[in-house]
């Protein structure tokens, strides 16, 4: 929300049905849901699934080590006697019956149910055997106490990733040639109203380590929000934002909205990636463009109205990609109304993305008691974008430049062709000399800038774009490699 953050603490508060685990007299929850009461939407058999989600039992040897659950009512003192006769026990094939829930008690104050998880196996118990009955027929036993998942997907809402190549920059305009004189002023001292004044675009984001022109990301993004228009005429969710006269076909207040938001671009599902391929994305330009323009794409987008667009960049509410069913995370009178229709999706919306947004939103609410503190660190975010720690990890990893002694022209402007290129590559450099180097490559463009005040380049990595491989991209340009002989590969199994 625009003025208020929603906390993990207020999204525990949210929950409405809780799950304890080991044998602690009181463990407490670990995990909860909210379910409106009477709903369907949400059954044992999803909580199962978001259980592996977002946790792992860490002495389990087992690949699925949520595998032949079963949960346990716990008994309260608002629990009628009647659901504690139906659901105390749910296991198997039970799994797909709805998970019940209460009323609230008072306004602001959930009626709690508890549902205690163990490991279970088939035996010949009545259904509403206690739970001490079956761990004395040991057919049941306690699970450890469990730990975050980590996801290599997840990053909080709203939090960039911490590696400089993965960093959204301004967008640059194309070189062109300043007034040499000052700009004219009037009497008053200000400025003349005929200096160009910047346009939205100016401030536009885009990775660093590729190129992309002002021009290129004008239409991008003027495609994205007029092809979600062309596409819907309302809100998904409320179905309100029509206009009321003949002209514009949307009202004020409906926005085109990123599924995968804007700042998690590279982290977009895609079905090209080989699942032993351990290359992080980061190291490929053209995957970061492709994940870029994916974002950008009108099937990442879905018209909201702007309060609801704020919920849902907010993880409050999701749309789940398979049945398109609203399901309202928190009891937040602004959304409940909503919970469990069906959204009024485009047919061309990439359910991909629907199905990130949608696990993305179970990992924020569910374990909203466990949180991930290791995403923080910066080295830690890289891992969660590419999966994988290589010796680089420690360092920027920014394109770096021979000495000034034996530059012989590199980064200067001009024709690609007429660039000097070094007869023969540097010697090995240690840490330490990379570093060094790494330090002179980014006061250098310092003083570049300062000497050429009189422009605007697109990118601060023109000067390495060769077209080939050389020892400063050597790389990143294998992983553009790796990346199409994935996609031919992938083209030739689907044909």
């Amino acid at each position: 929300m625009s003025n208020a953050a929603v906390t993990p603490s207020m999204r525990a508060v949210a929950w409405n049905v809780h799950f304890t685990i080991g044998q602690e007299e009181d463990p407490g929850a670990f995990a909860g849901i909210y379910q409106a009461p009477g709903s369907d939407l949400v059954t044992f058999r999803n909580v199962y699934e978001e259980l592996r989600l977002c946790f792992e039992l860490d002495s389990c040897q087992d690949q699925d080590s949520w595998s032949n659950i079963a949960f346990f009512l716990s008994a309260t003192d608002n629990c009628p006697p009647s659901l504690h006769s139906r659901l105390s026990f749910v296991a198997d094939a039970d799994l797909d019956i709805p998970v019940p829930s209460l009323p609230p008690l008072r306004p602001k104050e959930q009626n709690v149910l508890s549902y205690h998880i163990v490991r279970h196996k088939n035996c010949l118990l009545s259904s509403n055997s206690s739970l001490e009955s079956h761990l004395q027929a040991k057919c049941a036993r306690h699970l450890p106490n469990p730990v975050r998942r980590r996801d290599r997907r997840y990053l909080p809402p709203n939090k960039t990733p911490s590696d400089p190549r993965l960093i959204l920059m301004p967008l640059r305009r194309k070189l062109k040639a300043r007034s040499q004189s000052p700009p004219k002023r009037s009497a008053s001292g200000s400025t003349s109203p005929t200096k160009e004044v910047p346009d939205e675009f100016d401030s536009m984001l885009a990775p660093a380590s590729i190129n992309i022109d002002l021009d290129e990301a004008k239409r991008v993004t003027n495609d994205f929000r007029s092809s979600c228009l062309n596409r819907a005429i309302a809100c998904a969710v409320s179905g309100e934002g029509e206009s009321w006269c003949p002209g514009p076909a949307i009202g004020p207040g409906v926005q085109a909205c990123h599924i995968v938001p804007q700042q998690h671009y590279h982290l977009y599902p895609t079905t090209n990636v080989d699942p032993d391929d351990d290359t992080p994305i980061e190291e490929s330009s053209r995957r970061l463009r492709e994940a870029w323009e994916s974002t950008w794409s009108p099937r990442n987008g879905v018209l909201l109205m702007k309060h609801l667009h704020d919920f849902f960049d907010a993880r409050l509410f999701s749309i789940h990609p398979r049945t398109l069913r609203i399901r309202v995370f928190v009891p937040y009178n602004a959304l409940t109304r909503f919970n469990g229709q069906k959204a009024a999706v485009p047919t061309s919306v990439d359910r991909k993305a629907l199905r990130h947004h949608y696990e993305m939103s179970c990992i924020e609410n569910m374990a909203a008691e466990r949180p991930n503190l290791d995403v923080i660190s910066p080295a830690t975010s890289r891992m969660a974008t590419s999966g994988t720690a290589t010796p680089f990890s420690a360092k920027t990893d920014l394109p770096v430049t021979p000495s000034s002694t034996g530059d012989g022209g590199i980064g200067r402007m001009g024709d690609p062709a007429k660039r000097w290129r070094p007869s023969s590559p540097p010697p090995p450099r240690n840490d330490s000399t990379q570093d060094e180097l790494e330090q002179e490559w980014v006061e250098g463009r310092e003083l570049k800038r300062t000497r050429m005040d009189s422009y605007e380049t697109d990118s601060p990595y023109d000067c390495f774009q060769q077209g080939g491989m050389t020892p400063w991209n050597s790389r990143a340009f294998l992983a553009d490699v790796d990346w199409e002989l994935q996609k031919v590969k992938r083209r030739r199994m689907s044909g």
